[in-house]
């Protein structure tokens, strides 16, 4: 009898060790924090009823995180965005999305929203190592120069599976 619960005991471990390792360690939330250069590539304005001014603009640039161990550093980064400004040329809306690309082809998508300070932003998802990237985070608005070249620093957090 006790070699038989010895047995059993020994296969149950097993099986817990097997599905412990098929199934993975649950995905650790990191932190990462760094800026996006950017030079806007398009831009299109169109005056609104209310006296406000839509602008759809595409910008491409390069994330460089702080920490190079972040999935994203150097991606190769583009995002299409609609800002509405008031009269006195304030953004009061600023919402859109972003697309990073990394050295291996490997794509993260992310929404944005925010006014003329900065915003929120979080992942939609992503291809190869991004596939199942999770997280969210704020951006602020660093620098902006008139020829639509500007800097924006972001933090935030993300899991991955």
């Amino acid at each position: 009898m006790k070699a038989r619960r010895r047995t059993f005991i020994t296969w149950a471990g097993a099986a817990v060790l097997c599905l412990a390792l098929a199934t993975g360690s649950p995905a650790q939330e990191q932190s990462h924090s760094g800026d996006f250069a950017f030079v806007t590539t398009s831009s299109e304005e169109m005056s609104l009823n209310d006296g406000t001014v839509l602008t759809r603009v595409v910008q491409s640039g390069v994330v460089i995180a702080d920490d190079s161990s972040s999935p994203i550093d150097r991606t190769a980064t583009t995002c299409t965005g609609s800002t509405v400004m008031d009269a006195s040329g304030s953004a009061t809306v600023i919402s859109g999305h972003c697309d990073g690309v990394d050295g291996d082809g490997d794509v993260w998508t992310i929404w944005y929203g925010g006014n003329q300070d900065g915003g929120d932003w979080g992942y939609m998802g992503g291809t190869g190592k991004f596939d199942g990237i999770k997280g969210r985070g704020t951006f602020s608005a660093e620098s902006q120069w008139a020829d639509g070249r500007g800097i924006n620093s972001w933090e935030g957090k993300y899991t991955l599976p």
